[in-house]
């Protein structure tokens, strides 16, 4: 556009007008996002803290449980002798009873903030293990009586004191019994859940004091936050109100415009209306020229047939649609050796003649494509196998126009294969005709072969 005709366009700049208030609405969206991500940070700092007080919760629970049902398992076990009761005291202990490291982690998160202290759950964790030597200590005297064979790791290391393996078996089984509920064992098993009960009162009231101070300090940036969201909205409300009355507005109708294939109205702001007489200028020449490029990207220019890049995008098409058609491969037999013998000038004039019987002998509303070298392809549309006598007839019709000489050309002849499809263009569709363009080759060529499944099939096409 000439410098002139430039400045006859007027209108509002929208980068004019939404510039400054859209760099206040960039600053208040910076200050939110500043307080967003310190109120963010607040909380997640606090609510990990809880997370850690809950988790200590959670395991110290587990312990007291497993605690509970390790002394179960083990009294039960001196007063049945049964072995199952040993096994499952062991299975637990061994496989999901791990309190040396639940105590590390969680005297490991009282180093970061925990009133909980170490050392009192170190004597918890003594206190337990006084349990278990006593309940190790019973299940290897009942062993012992019981003859029992293959034991535990723990209990088969175990060591007697002389003095009970001295004693009569009876002796050792009250002794066994004794171990476990006598009252030794239970002041250490009271002492013991009294530690728990302590431990988890302390972390639930440590838990709820946190979250307190967390729900006050939230609140409050919570209030702070709002009204700068409120004003950062009113701010967003402006700019879009602008964009819709300068912007949207006039893109829709251009849209609306576009595709109806009309120039475009002077609306909007300067810079559409720059856009929009632009675009006029580049439509009324795209008009004009749009048919010779449209004809010349999709038609060779020696058959004035499609060409190979207008049958892929055929491919493409045909293949959403879900209607019969039927796909041909017409080759032009021995057309090298009429290039070698009359020249690539008589060549051409061969391949033009067999455009011009393609083009009188199929319909107007059929493809006709010319691949490339001596390979034509013809897409009928809803057409069925049903019709397979009206394709041959064309076909013989061609072959009896090539056979007869004309205007310099020897007699001439075309092979070709045919294949049906009731829904549409597939892939093997192409490789189905070019199964049946073989069998005619194969029998003398100059004919038309339809493809069978049965014939064709056999062979892998």
């Amino acid at each position: 556009m000439k410098k002139e005709e430039y400045k006859k366009i007027k209108g509002i700049r929208v980068l004019y007008v939404s510039g400054g208030i859209l760099l206040i609405a960039c600053l208040l969206f910076a200050l939110t996002c500043y307080g967003v991500d310190r109120v963010s940070s607040r909380y997640y700092e606090l609510n990990d803290v809880v997370d850690m007080y809950l988790l200590s919760e959670q395991e110290i629970r587990d312990l007291e449980k497993t605690s509970d049902f390790l002394t179960d398992q083990a009294r039960r076990f001196a007063a049945t002798m049964d072995r199952q009761y040993m096994d499952a005291y062991f299975e637990k202990r061994n496989e999901a009873y791990c309190p040396e490291e639940m105590i590390e982690e969680i005297a490991e998160r009282q180093r970061q903030g925990s009133d909980i202290d170490a050392g009192y759950l170190k004597k918890m964790l003594s206190r337990s293990d006084q349990l278990m030597q006593s309940e190790i200590h019973s299940m290897k005297l009942i062993a012992v009586t019981q003859g029992f064979e293959e034991l535990p790791s723990e209990v088969e290391e175990y060591e007697l004191p002389q003095w009970e393996l001295w004693a009569d078996k009876s002796q050792q089984l009250e002794r066994a019994n004794s171990l476990v509920y006598n009252q030794a064992y239970i002041n250490i098993k009271s002492r013991t859940d009294a530690r728990f009960e302590t431990a988890l009162g302390s972390i639930t009231n440590e838990a709820k004091k946190r979250e307190r101070e967390s729900s006050e300090v939230l609140n409050h940036a919570l209030r702070q936050q709002r009204a700068s969201i409120f004003l950062l909205f009113t701010f967003i409300v402006i700019i879009f109100v602008l964009i819709i009355i300068l912007v949207l507005n006039p893109i829709a109708h251009f849209v609306m415009r576009i595709k109806d294939e009309q120039p475009l109205e002077m609306i909007g702001s300067y810079e559409l209306k720059y856009l929009a007489d632009t675009y006029n200028r580049m439509y009324e020449i795209n008009t004009a020229s749009k048919a010779i490029l449209q004809h010349q990207a999709e038609h060779d220019a020696l058959t004035d047939l499609l060409n190979r890049q207008a049958f892929e995008q055929l491919k493409c098409y045909l293949s959403t649609i879900k209607k019969p058609l039927a796909l041909l491969i017409v080759d032009l037999d021995y057309f090298k050796t009429i290039n070698d013998a009359n020249g690539h000038m008589v060549g051409d004039q061969a391949l033009k003649r067999l455009a011009e019987l393609l083009l009188d002998g199929f319909r107007t509303n059929d493809y006709l494509i010319w691949v490339g070298g001596d390979e034509f392809v013809v897409v009928m549309l809803d057409v069925t196998e049903e019709e397979k006598e009206i394709i041959a007839h064309k076909i013989d019709a061609i072959n009896k126009s090539l056979s007869q000489p004309a205007d310099g050309l020897p007699a001439m002849s075309v092979s070709v294969g045919a294949a049906f499809s009731s829904e549409g263009y597939y892939r093997e569709l192409y490789e189905h005709a070019d199964s049946a363009l073989y069998r005619t080759k194969e029998n003398g060529r100059c004919g038309c072969s339809f493809y069978d499944e049965r014939i064709d099939g056999s062979d892998g096409t």
